[in-house]
């Protein structure tokens, strides 16, 4: 699903939560649309070590009312939620994990130059 978003938290080999946009694809589109996004953080799968930026796998819990809202295809859902769940009856409160990538860049020693963001949202000011 390409469109609106929901911001989510996830953590990463840490404590912190970091606070960003989780993006969905259908099955059909997820491969061109991950490469996209691939080229724009310069990320190259076959050097995953060259470059600014690293990707990785987390797992991100979001809102099932959230997914409702935001996946229109009712298959995609179906795929996310589990063919098992009925949305509707999960309730505002119950959320699922989803697998996503994060692009993030190694520290390779220069912590002390990371800005930090508290709440996790990096475009807060």
């Amino acid at each position: 699903m390409v469109g609106p978003s929901e911001e989510v938290h996830t953590v990463h080999e840490s404590i912190a939560a970091l606070l960003g946009t989780l993006l969905m694809w259908s099955q059909t589109s997820a491969r061109r649309a991950i490469q996209r996004c691939d080229q724009i953080e310069g990320f190259d799968p076959e050097s995953p070590h060259d470059g600014l930026y690293r990707r990785a796998m987390v797992d991100v819990p979001v809102s099932v009312d959230g997914l409702m809202k935001m996946v229109k295809e009712k298959d995609l859902l179906k795929d996310i939620l589990g063919k098992s769940s009925d949305p509707s009856k999960d309730g505002d409160s119950a959320s699922v994990t989803v697998r996503a990538f994060v692009y993030h860049q190694p520290m390779d020693g220069r912590e002390k130059e990371v800005k930090h963001f508290p709440g996790g949202d990096w475009l807060s000011k």
